[in-house]
């Protein structure tokens, strides 16, 4: 198809350069493509092509689910543990304390164990504290460690009436047993710990 130079306006050839004056010769444009039909509505009843939209149905942005909400309890903290092993140790301390010497008399060499006195008393109300140390250990609630230390309450109170006893019986030749030391300083320390559980905080988790 012959065209004219843009520059010399001779009727040249198709070609990239004007044979006369050496200009280049723009290429044609290439023809527009043709635009697609427009989607008609089918007939009542018909069933859309797979992918295309519904003819006359709202269309929505897919949306995204709100997250579920995580379960939310509580746990003991650090401290609460603790409470509950050094209760339970301290128990035990006190059930020791019940079966040794009360009253040692040295220059005979005979000594009283809490058995013999009131350490039957002793060793049942220290192993009910030791069981309220153990179930407060194993439990986020605070009334195993309330019980325990009404527990351990009753049984210092014991040891020190009976530590009131032998010391106004000692002489220069008995004295007060390990026995009853051990018990009061268990008891008095279980009565601590008891409160210290009591108080110990909870904290919550996800």
């Amino acid at each position: 198809m012959a065209q004219n130079c843009q520059a010399c306006g001779r009727e040249i050839a198709p070609g990239r350069f004007c044979p006369y004056c050496g200009t280049p010769i723009a290429a044609p444009a290439p023809p527009p493509l043709p635009s697609p039909p427009p989607i008609l509505p089918g007939p009542p009843g018909a069933i859309p092509p797979p992918g295309a939209p519904y003819p006359g149905a709202p269309q929505y942005a897919p949306s995204i689910p709100p997250p579920v909400p995580k379960y939310k309890g509580t746990r003991k903290s650090g401290l609460a543990m603790v409470c509950g092993l050094a209760g339970a140790v301290l128990s035990g301390g006190a059930v020791a304390g019940s079966l040794m010497p009360w009253v040692v008399v040295t220059g005979l060499g005979i000594s009283l164990s809490g058995w013999e006195k009131d350490g039957r008393i002793t060793v049942f109300v220290a192993g009910v504290a030791l069981v309220f140390f153990m179930v407060g250990l194993s439990t986020i609630a605070r009334w195993p460690f309330a019980v325990a230390g009404l527990a351990s309450a009753g049984c210092l109170v014991v040891f020190m009436i009976d530590t009131f006893e032998v010391s106004r019986m000692t002489s220069a030749y008995a004295s007060i047993g390990v026995g009853l030391w051990i018990g009061v300083g268990c008891s008095a320390a279980m009565v601590i710990v008891a409160l210290v559980g009591i108080l110990a905080p909870r904290k919550s988790k996800l």
